[in-house]
């Protein structure tokens, strides 16, 4: 016989299949432990459906120059990944950024309105104070150049762009990979999140305005703040509003969640928010959840703001400036390019190498997801 439960959990199934939710993603326990293995798909089948949109391009794209461009820079970026992946960090760097510079050409293609601004001009971005210099003080920022690459991408994104100098190292820490490197282990990691279900026994129905999110990266507290629950909390919410202000108004370590657990270096830690009204259903906290981040991949992150930015630069971006980064001192620095990645002797190199090997998966991925989203 069929139990109440049972048809409700049935009722459940066919809601989220109706409408499009879904199922909840893996959650990395350890945020910091993510690599190209986050990426839903592998290189080839990425490039496969980059390739087959070509011919029917996405959005503003569909035809004249703008579908010319569109393809012409979807082939140099897919030839410009695929020779990359036989080279060594020295050159690889130059190769992948190139790559990504031409993607960002289609993608405006097929996403800029203005009849003129989505032909690019120039990247958009530019070093502070110059290259010459420890990895730890490099910074960016945009340039004023309306038509750059950077800044036109980041219109596309909806994201905000650094008026003030960046640290590339800041940028390295906030993309979800491993093993990090010596200059940036320490700086603030993205959160991975999810939705904590409400009720016993995967009940389907629990009317609340509250709804919980357990999130992974939290860094080891200082002694000041662990005395007591209090303390600890107030930390954790001046961490909140200082680099995560999606989620400043979020209560950390309700009453219903106590704890923190470390694992490997990283925290986690649940989060309490209150809607205006109640809500019904656990799916309904679910769709508020997922907005709170990106998806990654496989995962969702809660991605850190930088100096001087409102909001947290769009992952893409991140990986844009990072690269631009890389390319600029592999061709105008090399000799310091090549002590950085010396596994002899740089304390950064593996993570560098790591980083270098992940972005030949996830930022394709993260290309299709975008040109995808004009269709």
């Amino acid at each position: 016989m069929t139990t109440l439960r049972q048809l409700l959990r049935l009722f459940a199934t066919w809601a989220i299949t109706s409408i499009g939710i879904a199922p909840e993603p893996p959650f990395p326990r350890c945020a910091h432990i993510v690599s190209a293995s986050c990426s839903p798909m592998d290189r080839r089948q990425t490039w496969a459906e980059i390739r087959a949109l070509r011919a029917d391009p996405p959005g503003m794209a569909r035809n004249g120059p703008r579908k010319t461009v569109f393809g012409a820079a979807l082939h140099q970026a897919e030839d410009l990944f695929r020779s990359s992946e036989g080279l060594g960090p020295a050159s690889r760097p130059i190769n992948i950024f190139y790559g990504l510079s031409q993607a960002t050409r289609a993608l405006a293609a097929a996403g800029v309105p203005d009849k003129t601004a989505w032909q690019l001009r120039g990247h958009g971005i530019t070093h502070h104070k110059g290259l010459d210099r420890a990895l730890s003080s490099i910074r960016f920022m945009q340039t004023l150049d309306a038509r750059g690459a950077y800044t036109t991408l980041a219109g596309l994104l909806g994201s905000p762009t650094p008026e003030e100098p960046v640290l590339l190292v800041d940028a390295l820490s906030a993309l979800p990979h491993s093993p990090s490197g010596e200059s940036w282990k320490d700086l603030v990691r993205p959160l991975s999140y999810r939705h904590q279900p409400q009720g016993m026994d995967g009940a389907f129905f629990v009317h609340s305005k509250n709804y919980f999110v357990q999130t992974a990266g939290w860094p080891e507290p200082p002694s000041s703040a662990s005395s007591d629950l209090l303390s600890l909390r107030r930390w954790a919410r001046k961490y909140l509003e200082k680099y995560f202000p999606v989620l400043a108004k979020a209560h950390p370590l309700p009453d219903e969640y106590r704890t923190i657990q470390h694992e490997e270096g990283s925290g986690v830690l649940t989060l309490k928010f209150e809607s205006e009204e109640s809500l019904g259903t656990n799916w309904q906290r679910e769709i508020l959840v997922r907005d709170l981040g990106t998806k990654y991949g496989e995962y969702a992150f809660i991605f850190p703001r930088f100096t001087g930015l409102s909001q947290p630069h769009h992952p893409l971006l991140i990986w844009w400036a990072s690269l631009w980064c890389f390319s600029m001192l592999s061709r105008y620095e090399p000799s310091r390019w090549s002590s950085v990645i010396d596994v002899d002797s740089s304390k950064d190199a593996v993570g560098i190498e790591t980083l270098l090997e992940d972005s030949l998966d996830m930022v394709p991925a993260l290309i299709l997801r975008e040109l995808t989203r004009f269709q």
